[in-house]
């Protein structure tokens, strides 16, 4: 007769062993979504730890390996407003590090028409700032470039603004002709005398009353022109260049105006010569 073996009945899970299982599933888990947020892009784990080793091969002080690193990683920011301002900030960085020519092909990379118009602003000023007379000819090669990647913004006002601020660019690195004309290429009126104006501003800075009155000159509007004269006067007399400022003062059409700058001006005389006598 067959006799039925005993089975012992199953020992019920403790509850460390169940916290040991809920455990186990919530590092696994976690591993899950670790690997899923590392590899985001298509990038798997071993590539982002390539990465990250790219950028410690980079010292704290050597701003282009820190830059081209940053550069090789707006691929992955997803959201556009962000990565457009990322760029625009790295055409900055690029060009006031000296390194202008790594931001050109930046540019074209920003999709919106007011960021990439002021992108290139960056782009300009930060080359005026090492701007030199030997440097002369890729000066101007490089504002050739920076009118053509204005010309490619397909918004009118973003297109006429980023002309506005090579103007300015080629101001500050000395171009005061090549300025001139890119403003007169202007079609919009209002951004053209600005233009001229903010060039004007730029040469007062430096002293160069003829060259102000020159941008000036070409100012088409007797408001706007009066508002240019009004501007540069000031900043000749904060520069203590008293004759340069009676001289623009005296183009002043407004007499409200004129009679303010004339008053700012023997104002900055008299504290001048009381400073002198104590």
């Amino acid at each position: 007769m067959y006799t039925m073996p005993c089975l012992r009945p199953a020992k019920k899970p403790t509850i460390a062993s169940k916290m040991t299982m809920i455990f186990i599933a919530i590092i696994g888990l976690i591993f899950s979504l670790s690997n899923s947020v590392l590899a985001r892009n298509g990038e798997t784990p071993q590539q982002q730890q390539k990465q990250l080793l790219g950028l410690l091969a980079c010292q704290s002080d050597q701003l282009k390996c820190i830059l081209d690193y940053t550069y090789q990683n707006t691929d992955a920011i997803e959201d556009q407003r962000w990565k457009d301002q990322t760029l625009r900030d790295l055409v900055m960085r690029y060009a006031d590090a000296g390194y202008a020519p790594s931001a050109l092909p930046i540019i074209p990379q920003i999709n919106n028409p007011d960021t990439r118009s002021m992108a290139i602003r960056a782009a300009g000023m930060g080359l005026a700032k090492h701007s030199t007379a030997a440097s002369r000819d890729s000066d101007t090669a490089y504002f050739t470039a920076l009118k053509a990647l204005a010309n490619d913004i397909a918004h009118d006002g973003a297109r006429e603004i980023a002309f506005t601020y090579i103007a300015m660019g080629e101001t500050y690195a000395g171009q005061d002709e090549a300025a001139t004309q890119t403003a007169m290429g202007m079609k919009n009126g209002a951004l053209r005398n600005k233009a001229l104006a903010e060039s004007a501003e730029i040469q007062a800075e430096r002293g160069d009353q003829n060259k102000a009155m020159e941008s000036i000159s070409h100012i088409d509007d007797p408001a706007f022109k009066d508002k240019a004269y009004t501007i540069t006067a000031a900043i000749f007399i904060k520069g203590q260049k008293y004759d340069e400022a009676l001289f623009m003062a005296s183009h002043i059409e407004n007499p409200y105006k004129q009679s303010k700058i004339l008053l700012n001006l023997s104002a900055a005389q008299i504290n001048m010569r009381d400073s002198e006598t104590k």
